[in-house]
């Protein structure tokens, strides 16, 4: 950030400024100067519409800033997408930023993330679950042959393939 006769000053990408002196061998980190800027991801469900999410990202920063002033007071640049950080087997990993005054940004971290939550539902953008998804295909008409027969005897009830039904087995008389 700047060359002085005494240090050097570099800004890290997330706010703090780090003030190296010269001539010493220890170095200075200021995490309460100027901004932070918080960067965070979200998983959400693969097919989730992308500009919907952009543009839902943007209004609630900007909505948050008019509506609620301690926010107002504390943010620099509002939420924002930043774009796709990640596609997974069962999630779109969406990554989002915001610029804020350095002493309370976990603060309006957590009061986006309420909101995103509640606007999120509002508008059907759904978060990826853990749980994974089994679709299977309809047989298709027209088999014949070997495979057609495997496919019966796979589906139809036991008694159809020959096999006796299962009976459980008869109560002995020790009591």
């Amino acid at each position: 950030e700047s060359l002085g006769v005494r240090s050097v000053k570099l800004r890290h990408h997330n706010g703090p400024l780090h003030t190296i002196p010269y001539g010493q061998l220890g170095a200075v980190t200021n995490l309460s100067r100027d901004f932070s800027t918080i960067k965070f991801n979200l998983r959400l469900e693969p097919g989730t519409d992308i500009e919907l999410v952009r543009k839902t990202a943007k209004q609630i920063g900007l909505a948050m800033q008019q509506e609620i002033p301690e926010v107002a007071s504390e943010v620099i640049l509002p939420l924002k997408m930043q774009g796709i950080a990640e596609v997974a087997d069962n999630a779109v990993v969406f990554r989002f930023k915001f610029t804020a005054r350095p002493l309370k940004p976990s603060w309006i971290q957590r009061e986006y993330l309420k909101r995103i939550y509640r606007v999120f539902a509002e508008k059907g953008i759904n978060f990826a679950s853990g749980a994974l998804t089994l679709q299977t295909v309809p047989a298709r008409a027209g088999l014949s042959g070997p495979a057609a027969q495997v496919i019966e005897e796979a589906l139809s009830p036991r008694e159809s393939a020959g096999v006796a039904p299962l009976r459980a087995p008869a109560a002995s008389g020790a009591a």
